[in-house]
């Protein structure tokens, strides 16, 4: 319980800088202060969760970043998917049992890991 107070007042914290970045800076980044209110207010692990899977697709997660409008809906996607218990379970194998990319159709992000992935080869 701690630790979800503790995270609660860091994202209050990371908001009420969000709402305080002057409208250069959020020029600056290229995004909107909504969509950064929106990020802003998604877990870390929603994020942690979303480089895994987009390492079982061979995805470069910092190629998908660059491109901040894919990058946003898919974060959006990860944190409303309904399947984060197949995800779960597919993460957590490993080695020789490590899911592979075509038992991962569940993702809602998967043709977007899949095209990244054509692209970082």
């Amino acid at each position: 319980m701690f630790e979800r107070l503790k995270e609660m007042f860091a994202r209050n914290a990371l908001l009420e800088q969000v709402d305080n970045l002057p409208d250069q800076a959020m020029s600056d980044l290229g995004i909107s202060r909504g969509q950064l209110n929106s990020l802003a207010r998604i877990p870390a692990k929603v994020q942690a969760r979303m480089g895994k899977m987009a390492g079982r697709f061979g995805a470069d997660i910092g190629t998908l970043q660059r491109d901040r409008g894919n990058y946003l809906d898919a974060i959006e996607a990860c944190h409303h998917c309904g399947a984060t218990k197949a995800c779960a379970k597919a993460l957590a194998r490993s080695g020789a049992n490590q899911a592979q990319p075509e038992e991962l159709g569940f993702c809602p992000n998967s043709e977007l890991y899949k095209d990244v992935a054509a692209v970082s080869v």
